[in-house]
């Protein structure tokens, strides 16, 4: 034989070979799932199963109080401490268009001449922010932390209404023969996105304020009645979970509101509560299983603005009520005179950006940037870094179908 046939007759009989061992196999061909399972010795495979799930949950979220951890942004005295005491109307020389911009809020203080020229004896503008936050406390004696000066608002709250679904696979064992205990892990799950959103009486009250995602690995213990080999079981149980929160960001309207870019973490948390449900058997191998269970997790959101601008278009100087907003704008008519535009004054170095020189700013937001230039001696309007504290409760509840088999 020739050393070319020699080698096609080795082929052949290589091929010949692989050939043989690709049929075998199919021959006695095993799923995955019992490939895994037949590491595991009879006694407990024989009480071991696995399901695929498809989880529809209802998450309701709501919260305590959202409450300042560093402070309000503006202390009561800030604007004597930083800025003096304040300009009288004396300084604008009779300026009757500046004056009279101001004149209905002065006559809620008490100013008996408002028809005369303004004279030194009309209260400076640290005064009037004073006295606004008295009357508000009057008005609103449930927020105590408003004495304190201007910081998150009485109020603050958030909710979340989502309906979310996603699959799971989890493995069971049944604890005894009579297959009456069992417990189940869910190992594998896509994680649940929620979205909270505010409420209250205030200007975040349905604004999308935060997003996240929940990851919950959940085990159960759960007793199940009937025979064992009935073909309908009914089953009721205890579900523990433990909530991982990842990938939580602010949204713009909570970064509008507060004045700056917000990060937020979320504490992760234990849960637990009650399920019940049945198992109907299909054959001795294949079951369908329908559930319904509810879990809570109480937990805790700390927000921070590490850069706090504060402008008149800020939407959270609105929720400061009505005597401080108009006291704002008039302490800015005090501290920058000299403007016939009804309390805006020509911009400066220490001013926002997108205000070209020469250019009117909004009345509030040149006093704030005032304020926070002298006190955190930036050339900028950052107030600087603040943090925020809210406890959050999360009831979800579950509704499971599941595929079952057993091995």
């Amino acid at each position: 034989m020739t050393l070319p046939a020699r080698m096609r007759a080795g082929l052949a009989t290589v091929l010949a070979a692989s050939a043989a061992s690709w049929v075998a196999p199919a021959v006695a061909q095993t799923s995955p799932i019992d490939t895994i399972f037949s590491q595991v010795t009879p006694s407990l495979r024989d009480r071991m199963f696995m399901r695929l799930n498809y989880i529809h949950v209802n998450v309701k979220t709501s919260s305590g109080e959202t409450y300042d951890v560093t402070g309000p942004v503006v202390q009561r005295g800030d604007l004597a401490t930083y800025l003096g005491a304040g300009t009288p109307f004396l300084a604008f020389n009779g300026n009757l268009s500046l004056y009279n911009s101001s004149a209905n809020f002065l006559r809620k203080y008490g100013d008996a001449n408002l028809s005369a020229p303004p004279t030194a004896a009309t209260p400076n503008a640290n005064g009037l922010l004073e006295e606004a936050i008295d009357q508000q406390l009057e008005a609103t004696p449930g927020c105590v932390r408003l004495s304190e000066g201007l910081g998150t608002p009485c109020g603050i709250y958030a909710r979340s209404d989502s309906t979310v679904g996603t699959p799971a696979i989890s493995v069971g064992y049944f604890l005894d023969e009579a297959r009456n205990w069992s417990i189940e892990a869910f190992l594998l799950a896509a994680p649940l996105k929620v979205d909270v959103m505010g409420d209250g009486n205030n200007a975040l009250n349905g604004v999308n304020i935060i997003k996240t995602k929940l990851l919950p690995p959940t085990a159960s213990i759960s007793r199940h009645f009937g025979a064992r080999d009935a073909a309908l079981r009914p089953h009721v149980g205890l579900m523990a979970s433990y909530a991982v929160f990842f990938d939580t960001k602010a949204t713009q309207g909570l970064a509008d509101y507060v004045g700056g870019d917000t990060r937020i973490s979320i504490k992760n948390a234990f849960g637990w509560g009650p399920t019940a449900g049945f198992k109907y058997q299909l054959n001795d191998d294949w079951h369908v299983n329908l559930g319904v269970g509810k879990i809570r997790y109480r937990t805790e959101a700390t927000l921070v603005t590490p850069v706090t601008v504060i402008r008149s278009e800020t939407a959270v100087l609105n929720d400061y009520g009505s005597y401080i907003t108009n006291a704002i704008g008039a302490t800015q008519v005090l501290f920058r005179p000299g403007s016939s535009n009804g309390g805006n004054h020509v911009a400066g170095p220490n001013d926002p950006a997108g205000y070209a020189p020469g250019e009117a700013v909004p009345a509030i937001t040149g006093l704030m940037c005032d304020l926070a230039s002298a006190k955190a001696g930036r050339a900028t309007c950052d107030h600087g870094s603040f943090t925020r504290k809210q406890s959050t409760k999360l009831d979800n509840t579950l509704f499971v179908f599941s595929v079952g088999r057993s091995f």
